[in-house]
């Protein structure tokens, strides 16, 4: 017996939900990084002027910026349409003459 041919999908649904949290993750282990990473972290606050010795201060700091980058992250997809002017045209300019 034979298997099926596999068929074409309209969407990437599935796959986009799995890139979608690796996306997360990443962003969320970045961060805690960041707080790892006390080198780093530490000429950044001095840049900004700012020392500070405090675990708990940090932690906030670092989800701070892990919500910051998670907030953009969704604007832009909200802003960035998926399909662009053109290819949406053309498909209303087929679905139309399809009508006919």
């Amino acid at each position: 017996m034979q298997r099926e041919l596999t068929g074409a999908q309209k969407t990437l649904s599935s796959w986009n939900v799995f890139a979608d949290s690796i996306v997360v993750v990443s962003i969320i282990t970045n961060s805690l990084l960041l707080l790892v990473s006390d080198v780093s972290y530490n000429n950044v606050l001095e840049t900004l002027g700012e020392v500070t010795k405090s675990d708990t201060r940090r932690l906030w700091i670092v989800v701070g910026i892990e919500h910051l980058v998670l907030f953009l992250l969704i604007l832009i997809r909200a802003l960035i349409p998926d399909i662009s002017y053109k290819i949406r045209m053309c498909l209303h300019r087929t679905v139309f003459e399809l009508k006919k």
